[in-house]
């Protein structure tokens, strides 16, 4: 906050450092130095772009996605308004402008075709299809395969008072971690839906080729490590956990030949900045497959609260010893999840929003647009005198 309170200094310093300048050239038509008034205006407006920016950056940094799950509830279409409409002139004056006009519509009506979740929360749970004719009366294929009751998952927006690393670090990252496996980090979630309700929430990571039932996918221009039927079944199961608990639950399936510390799940998340408030994250270690080296279990929201459910997740799933069984795994999550899983209202961590500010790189680029404001309005004045003050 203190670099705030730098910002109107600027335009006091560079206009001094332009009156020295103007001092000794014939360029301008003033030779003396900007008057109170024209100092007052150049602070004024290089405060205020100043203020605006600097929020506008902090905010910027509060701004993350989680997913929503459930289930897809209804199908239908709609009838509206024609949405290829075009204005067309009646009359013109002399000089050639429209005096009067009336609007034409290729069809009386177009046709959406959509879908609706049970998490629909403010349209983001509103799914709909692209048409394949202008006015959408042809049922689109890709409506047709939607099944009721089917597992579905939306990005949803939202403000994260934990994701920027301000005077309060929710997720550190270790940095002798980071070194060794920082290429290695994958890509979260929010950054790989596919499908208008899908989304890669099963991932392998740290093998040279893909372990048993796992394959290579490029989903975003991300190329990741998958299988698409246990990711199948992760989403099934977050269909239960979406509603009643606003749970996310993923699995990282870590080679731990390549990456024996489960310290890298502290990694990701710091790369992450938490990814979404509601994720439940299991990384499981894996040796010779499908041996269980070492779990781990993290939460986008910080443990705080959740202290029990974590320790005892990450038990149940040491102890089953192999991977070989994906829902029984998932079966003791679903049921962890529901018995001790408490989803943390962001608003409970709105005391840390005092300590977040833009980072160093957005700070540089405030000050060159202050700099640059200053300058140009200094060698204005110079150039000018509006106020005509002696």
């Amino acid at each position: 906050m203190e670099t705030l309170l730098l910002i109107p200094v600027v335009p006091v310093v560079i206009g001094i450092v332009v009156g020295l300048f103007n001092k000794r050239s014939t360029r301008y038509q003033r030779s003396q130095m900007l008057n109170i008034i024209e100092f007052g205006v150049l602070i004024f407006l290089v405060s205020i772009v100043g203020i605006f920016g600097w929020f506008m950056f902090r905010d910027s940094q509060m701004k993350s996605m989680e997913f929503l799950n459930g289930e897809i509830a209804a199908k239908d279409f709609s009838d509206i308004s024609c949405r290829h409409c075009h204005t067309v002139c009646d009359s013109r004056d002399d000089d050639g402008n429209c005096t009067s006009s009336h609007e034409e519509c290729d069809h009386s009506y177009d046709r959406i075709w959509w879908a609706e979740t049970n998490y629909n929360f403010d349209g983001y749970g509103h799914i709909e299809f692209p048409t394949t004719d202008r006015q959408g009366l042809n049922q689109p294929e890709r409506w047709t395969a939607v099944v009721i009751g089917e597992s579905a998952t939306s990005l949803h927006p939202f403000t994260s008072y934990l994701k920027p690393s301000g005077e309060s670090d929710s997720f550190p990252i270790p940095l002798d971690m980071k070194e060794l496996y920082g290429d290695l980090v994958p890509v979260h979630s929010t950054e790989l839906a596919y499908d208008y309700y899908h989304a890669i929430k099963v991932q392998a990571v740290g093998f040279e080729t893909p372990p048993p039932g796992f394959s290579m996918a490029i989903v975003n221009n991300h190329e990741v490590m998958t299988n698409l039927v246990l990711n199948s079944q992760v989403e099934d199961t977050n269909q239960p956990i979406g509603p009643e608990k606003q749970g996310n639950l993923q699995i990282f399936y870590v080679n731990a030949q390549t990456i024996p510390d489960n310290r890298f799940a502290d990694l990701s998340l710091g790369t992450w900045r938490g990814g979404g408030k509601n994720d439940i994250t299991i990384w499981i270690g894996i040796n010779n497959w499908p041996e269980i080296s070492w779990a781990r279990v993290t939460l986008g929201a910080t443990e705080i609260g959740n202290e029990l459910f974590v320790i005892q997740l990450r038990d149940a799933i040491r102890n089953m010893e192999t991977v070989e069984n994906l829902s029984e795994i998932l079966k003791v999550a679903e049921a962890q999840v529901f018995k001790n899983f408490d989803r943390k209202q962001m608003a409970e961590f709105a005391d840390r929003k005092p300590g977040i500010h833009p980072t160093s790189g957005q700070l540089t680029a405030l000050y060159i647009i202050v700099v640059v404001i200053s300058i140009g309005g200094s060698l204005y004045f110079y150039s000018n005198d509006p106020f005509e003050v002696e």
